[in-house]
């Protein structure tokens, strides 16, 4: 990496840290520095300060930090491998096929381990691979591409709507976390996450020179004898399982996909090598920081992360529209 790619890293860490430190005094019960540090190293709760951190702000945190992290190298994933600057999880409608199927999984109890993420996943799947084939009928074209992912999420939505109007009593919940919320996340929730999405993170960034590829197009690609098809499939998998995964937790965080790679990319450049870090660090900034404005904003009840990200991401997606 070059000088200034290592210094873009560096701040976009300490952004990270100052987001953690402005996370442990948003509270009605606050710790000095010296409690906080004393709790990171030793680990022993001593008053119920500290009992707030460990338990309810840090997996909190932890956790906005995979959801960013997810979905920023979902967004750079799914832009390389469709070379569409537009496409994200919920432009496409992964997200909005994830959230249909976790709908179904609590709705009616679906007797499997792990049912909502399982069915989550193959909501995901079934919108995509929809979107790639309308996208795919007649001419292919990148606006045929948006307007099918645009049908599909509006498709999906209505059907998780009615689902949930038709169990009204149960659906209280469902909405707040459907909303993009990461209240009441603890760390059995957060463990179970981490296991999927770090090692497919470091996945792709060890992948990311295949990604380089697709800005070629497919008949240079197809000229140095590579089946991209094959890597767009293991690619698509990877997004799938990441998107899923968030959704089933979490919820629905719209425009962390189609905002943070645009970003990244102004900052460290094309190369995926390089993109894929700092996504992963500015998408965890980002929801870092939402979260943080979502409490902040009617302190102390609380407005979804997701109402936030879609405030800040709906005004760029109508810049990025109007610049392509």
């Amino acid at each position: 990496m070059s000088r200034l790619s290592h210094t873009m890293l560096l701040l976009l860490i300490s952004i990270v840290l100052a987001g953690w430190l402005a996370n442990t005094q948003l509270s009605l019960i606050r710790i000095n520095s010296q409690e906080l540090w004393q709790l990171l190293t030793t680990w022993h709760v001593h008053n119920m300060g500290e009992l707030i951190i460990a338990q309810l702000r840090l997996p909190r945190f932890v956790m906005a930090l995979i959801v960013g992290s997810a979905l920023a190298c979902s967004g750079c994933t799914m832009q390389a491998i469709t070379t569409n600057p537009l496409a994200s999880p919920s432009l496409f409608g992964v997200n909005a096929g994830a959230a249909l199927g976790l709908v179904v999984a609590t709705l009616f109890a679906i007797p499997v381990q792990f049912g909502d993420t399982l069915l989550s996943m193959a909501g995901a799947a079934l919108c995509w691979g929809l979107v790639m084939l309308i996208g795919a009928i007649g001419q292919a074209s990148q606006l045929r591409l948006i307007l099918a992912g645009v049908m599909i999420s509006t498709f999906c939505g209505a059907l998780t709507k009615a689902l949930l109007l038709f169990h009204e009593s149960s659906s209280h919940s469902l909405l707040s976390q459907l909303a993009g919320s990461l209240a009441g996340v603890r760390w059995p929730v957060v463990q179970q996450t981490a296991v999927v999405v770090i090692p497919l993170c470091l996945l792709l960034w060890m992948l990311s020179s295949r990604l380089n590829l697709f800005a070629l197009g497919s008949t240079h690609t197809q000229l140095l004898g590579i089946a991209t098809w094959q890597w767009q499939f293991i690619f698509s998998l990877i997004t799938l399982i990441l998107v899923a995964s968030i959704v089933s937790h979490c919820g629905y965080f719209g425009f962390v996909g189609l905002i943070v790679p645009h970003l990244a990319r102004r900052l460290v450049g094309h190369r995926h090598q390089r993109l894929i870090p700092c996504a992963a660090l500015l998408g965890a900034s980002l929801v870092c920081w939402a979260d943080l404005l979502s409490r902040a904003i009617s302190f102390p009840t609380e407005t979804p992360a997701g109402a936030v990200l879609a405030l800040i991401g709906a005004p760029f997606f109508l810049y990025l529209v109007r610049r392509q």
